[in-house]
């Protein structure tokens, strides 16, 4: 499924401040967005923890729906 025009600004804007960060000389960190603005958050902080997704749960079936993606990959 192509991506959704939002998808696009939102990736292209992800890119933009990931490498205005590298360009800074910023290392170990991710770009993410939160409360609306993009924020730099270091890798010991995303990697402190770990969520799980059921691959049987309702949370995972709707992204599968959502993108159209085959119910098991590989078949």
């Amino acid at each position: 499924m192509p991506a959704a025009p939002e998808d696009r600004v939102f990736c292209l804007n992800l890119g933009r401040h990931a490498v205005h960060a590298g360009m800074a000389g910023k290392t170990g960190m991710v770009v993410a967005r939160w409360h609306q603005r993009f924020v730099h958050l270091p890798m010991s902080l995303v990697t402190r923890g770990r969520r799980k997704v059921d691959p049987n749960g309702d949370l995972w079936r709707s992204v599968v729906e959502l993108t159209g993606q085959p119910a098991k990959m590989g078949v």
